[in-house]
């Protein structure tokens, strides 16, 4: 999980970092986007912003949902003077196919939003695309570039080129260019544009444009990255992987207890370890419950329910969301996932379940690979014994709360 944390008076027990000495609200959903507001990540931030700083050429940042890989990302480029664009890729989770045109849309407005709130680059950023092919500059207002997305390569905008055109106007400044992709794994389904490869591109060929690609289906991530494919663009390229983790208990409680103290609301020590059951060490949980007492200027038993059900309803739809693209074997997925919701399971279990379900067999094969499926997209997790589980306790109440349904 990157190098060991900073000296400190327990280097085991987080701590809310404050760079003004004013506690900023742990309590707030956004994602991070300063340090001061983080619940210490002091490992996994110092790994991140020593990448960058010794120019690793690809930086992965992985963990499960909700473990702040978003607010690692922002706080860390805010620490950084490097110039950075983030593709965020989240929006296209529902999407079977993502089509060239949705993928160069994003990268327009994200570049343009980029020329907009950043005036010490946007002119020279503008400057240097002029020659690109396949990107309209215009000087406005508000100064802007369109990018092509023709049906063929030479119709469509020349990214490698862009990319390049970045890297030397960073360059041409004694620094380099950040281009991150939220969520990354997402476009494996990107038709007729192989991202991969122009990524490879500019890994072996432009040195001043650093990449950094986040997932939270680690496995997804990796089959995009080629981590086991030797004939994928990406095999073989050293990368930096920084893994965000939950909270132990004792973390979990320090961060409830910092939390509260910032509303003022006094928790009572029952409620804690309530609450620490039911949502376990995922922060991104944790700071939904915080968020719901500090609404409602109370903590008890029935806001923790409260934030049980409200959560179970989010994690139910970002599982729907992967069952969307995979609506021939969503009855499959719901059937392994409801019989890992009552405990850990074996492979020979979870397939007699699924059989059971639909009253046939079920091949060895395609069983395989549902379940390797449910393991890349993290929503089920693999021990080193062979047996199976679901990692969230959110997921597990909504499955055995009947908030999934095929």
């Amino acid at each position: 999980m990157g190098q060991s944390p900073l000296p400190g008076p327990n280097p085991h027990i987080p701590v809310l970092v404050t760079n003004t000495g004013i506690s900023k609200m742990l309590f707030d959903e956004a994602p991070k986007t300063d340090r001061s507001d983080l619940y210490d990540f002091r490992e996994e931030q110092d790994s991140f912003l020593r990448a960058l700083k010794e120019g690793a050429r690809l930086v992965t940042i992985v963990g499960l949902r909700r473990t702040g890989k978003s607010s690692l990302l922002l706080t860390g480029l805010s620490e950084t003077d490097q110039p950075s664009l983030i593709i965020d890729a989240r929006g296209f989770a529902q999407s079977p196919v993502i089509s060239r045109a949705d993928f160069f849309s994003a990268f327009e407005r994200t570049l343009n939003d980029f020329i907009a709130s950043r005036t010490k680059w946007g002119g020279r950023i503008l400057d240097a695309l002029k020659s690109i092919r396949g990107v309209e500059v215009s000087s406005g207002p508000p100064p802007a570039v369109s990018l092509s997305w023709g049906r063929s390569s030479k119709e469509t905008a020349d990214l490698p080129g862009l990319f390049a055109s970045l890297g030397k106007v960073a360059e041409s400044h004694k620094t380099r260019f950040v281009i991150a992709f939220d969520e990354a794994q997402e476009f494996r389904r990107l038709a007729g544009y192989d991202l991969a490869k122009i990524l490879a591109h500019v890994y072996d060929y432009i040195p001043s444009v650093q990449l950094v690609l986040t997932g939270s289906q680690v496995g997804f991530l990796h089959e995009f990255l080629g981590v086991e494919d030797a004939k994928a663009p990406l095999y073989g390229r050293v990368r930096v992987e920084i893994r965000t983790p939950r909270l132990t208990k004792d973390q979990a409680r320090d961060f409830l207890e910092k939390g509260f103290a910032q509303i003022k609301v006094k928790p009572d020590p029952k409620h804690l370890d309530s609450a620490i059951e039911k949502l376990d060490g995922i922060i991104g949980w944790l700071t939904f419950l915080g968020a719901t007492a500090r609404r409602s200027r109370k903590f008890t038993e029935e806001t923790i329910d409260q934030t049980l059900e409200e959560a179970s309803r989010l994690a139910a739809s970002e599982v729907m969301n992967f069952l969307e693209i995979r609506q021939i074997a969503k009855v499959r997925y719901l059937a392994i996932l409801t019989r890992l919701a009552h405990g850990t399971a074996s492979w020979s279990d979870l397939k007699r379940s699924v059989q059971a379900e639909e009253g046939r067999s079920v091949s060895d094969y395609v069983f395989s690979s549902l379940l390797s499926n449910l393991v890349k997209a993290t929503l089920a997790s693999k021990s080193q014994d062979g047996s199976y589980s679901i990692e969230d306790p959110v997921l597990i109440h909504a499955l055995n709360s009947g908030a999934l349904r095929a």
